[in-house]
C-alpha cells in the first residue's frame, strides 16, 4: 500500500519528534554547538570558510493545532513540518542577511513549500545614513500586539493557527532609509508594491461574511487595490531625558479588504495617516501613549458603508513588574469613527456597525521561573462594546539551549457573530510545538 505523507503527517511528526530528543541527548555536552557559535560570532569582513561556518545557524520545527468545536467540520488548523535557514555576513561594508523557510503543510498546500522571509542589504552611506533593501520586517510604534502607525504588513492567518509570535510580522519587499542624529533620527520606507497582510480568508479559519455569516469559503475574492499600488512610511523620533517620541506618517492602502466594491469583490481602500507617540518611565513602570490620524480617501464624506469612514486610534498603555518573575501590562485603545451619522444613515445593517467611539483593552501577564527556561503567558483582548473577547494562552520550556517545546490555547468568544472577535468562536483551538536550534 503506498504511503501518503499527508494521510500521516501526525504520525510522521510523531517520529521527527523522537528523533529531535535523541539528537538533543547526544548533544547535550557540546559545548561548540552551532547556537553558542552563532551566539558569540561577530560580522564577518571576509568570505573565508571558518566565517561562514559561524553564520549559519536555523531550526527544524514540527507544531500541530486542532479546533476544540466538534460541530466544526475541518478541525485541524495547523500540521507542519519546518525548516529555517539563517545566513548573515558582510563584504567590504556591506551587510547581507538571509531567512528562508521550507515547510510541509498538511492543510492547505498539502506539500512542500519554501518562503524567503528575509534578503537584504544593509549599505552605510558615509557616516549619518544606511539603506537596507530588499525583504525585510518592518516595525515601530508602542503597542503590544496592537498597532496605529505600524502599519507594515502582519501575518493573522499565523497568528491564530498557532504559529510562533515571530511570524505576526510578515515581509516587505522595500527600501529603508536611516539617518541617525545626535538627538533625533529619521526613517523613510518605500514599497513599490503593496504588500497587505495575510488576512483572514477561510483557508484555515471560518470568520463572518456579510449576508452569508460565519463562512469558511473554498475560495474568497481576490483583493486588489484600485490604484497605483506603492507604500511610503516615514518616521522621526529620538529621546529626551528617557522620554522615547516619535512622529509618522503613512501613505498606501488599508492593509486588509475592507472595501466591497458594486459587485460586491472586496478591495484595498487607499490610507493616509498622521501618528505620533511617547514612552517614558512612570509610577514604578514603563508608560505609552500613541495615537493616529486616519484618512479614508476612497470615502472622504462617510457616506458610503461599503469603505471605512475616516477615524482618531488613541492607545494608552502600562507596564509594571507586578512581583519577582513577573510582569503585568495593561492598554485601553479608543477607535473614533468620524461622520458617523452619514455611515448609519447609509449603512444597510445599523445595528452591526461598529460603535462611535470603539474601545478595547488588553492585558497580559507574563510568568518566568526555573531560571527563565519555563516562561508563561496569559493575553486578553476584551471589548466592552461588541461584548467579545481572545484568550491566548501559552507556555514554553526550553529544554536545552537547542531544544524548546511550547504549547497553548487560543480562545475566542462573543455575544453576536458579526463582531471582530465573536466571528472566530468556530475557531478556538489547543497547539503544540516542538523547535530543535542548529
Amino acid at each position: 500500500m503506498r504511503f501518503s505523507i499527508v494521510n500521516n503527517l501526525p504520525i510522521a511528526i510523531a517520529v521527527l519528534l523522537t528523533l529531535t530528543v535523541s539528537q538533543e541527548t547526544v548533544a547535550l555536552n557540546n559545548e561548540n554547538s552551532a547556537e553558542s557559535e552563532w551566539g558569540d560570532s561577530e560580522w564577518g569582513d571576509t568570505w573565508d570558510e571558518s566565517s561562514k561556518e559561524s553564520l549559519f545557524h536555523g531550526f527544524i520545527e514540527a507544531a500541530l493545532s486542532r479546533k476544540v468545536d466538534a460541530d466544526v467540520g475541518n478541525r485541524d488548523a495547523l500540521q507542519e513540518l519546518r525548516g529555517r535557514i539563517e545566513w548573515k555576513d558582510t563584504l567590504s561594508t556591506t551587510q547581507f542577511e538571509f531567512k528562508g523557510d521550507f515547510f510541509y503543510d498538511g492543510i492547505v498546500e498539502k506539500g512542500w513549500d519554501a518562503h524567503v522571509r528575509e534578503a537584504n542589504a544593509l549599505i552605510p552611506i558615509g557616516n549619518n545614513f544606511e539603506l537596507k533593501v530588499g525583504r525585510q520586517i518592518l516595525t515601530w510604534g508602542t503597542g503590544d500586539l496592537v498597532f496605529i502607525n505600524d502599519l507594515f504588513p502582519k501575518d493573522w492567518q499565523s497568528f491564530f493557527v498557532g504559529r510562533d509570535d515571530e511570524y505576526l510580522k510578515a515581509p516587505s519587499d522595500a527600501m529603508k532609509l536611516s539617518w541617525f542624529g545626535e538627538k533625533v533620527s529619521f526613517n523613510l520606507v518605500y514599497s513599490p508594491e503593496f504588500d497587505s497582510d495575510n488576512y483572514i480568508n477561510g483557508e484555515r479559519l471560518s470568520f463572518y461574511y456579510p449576508g452569508f455569516g460565519i463562512v469558511q469559503p473554498e475560495l474568497f475574492p481576490v483583493a486588489k487595490p484600485l490604484s497605483s499600488d506603492d507604500e511610503l512610511a516615514t518616521r522621526i523620533y529620538g529621546k529626551i531625558d528617557g522620554l522615547e517620541w516619535a512622529f509618522y506618517t503613512y501613505s498606501g492602502f488599508h492593509k486588509t479588504p475592507k472595501g466591497t466594491n458594486a459587485l460586491g469583490v472586496p478591495f484595498f481602500p487607499r490610507l493616509e495617516v498622521l501618528g505620533a507617540s511617547v514612552r517614558a518611565p512612570i509610577a514604578g513602570g514603563i508608560g505609552s501613549v500613541e495615537l493616529g490620524s486616519y484618512n479614508s480617501l476612497d470615502d472622504a464624506n462617510g457616506t458610503n458603508p461599503m469603505i471605512p469612514n475616516d477615524q482618531f486610534k488613541l492607545l494608552l498603555g502600562f507596564e509594571h513588574e507586578l512581583m519577582t518573575n513577573v510582569t503585568g501590562s495593561f492598554q485601553l485603545v479608543l477607535d473614533k469613527t468620524h461622520d458617523y451619522q452619514a455611515l448609519i444613515a447609509n449603512s444597510a445593517v445599523p445595528s452591526q456597525e461598529q460603535a462611535e467611539v470603539h474601545k478595547l483593552l488588553t492585558a497580559r501577564v507574563t510568568h518566568q521561573a526555573m531560571q527563565q527556561k519555563l516562561m508563561n503567558s496569559l493575553f486578553v483582548f476584551y471589548s466592552p462594546d461588541d461584548k467579545d473577547y481572545h484568550l491566548r494562552l501559552s507556555s514554553s520550556f526550553r529544554y536545552s539551549d537547542d531544544l524548546s517545546l511550547s504549547g497553548g490555547v487560543y480562545w475566542f468568544g462573543g455575544e453576536n457573530d458579526f463582531s471582530f472577535w465573536g466571528q472566530f468562536q468556530e475557531n478556538s483551538q489547543v497547539f503544540v510545538r516542538l523547535r530543535y536550534n542548529y
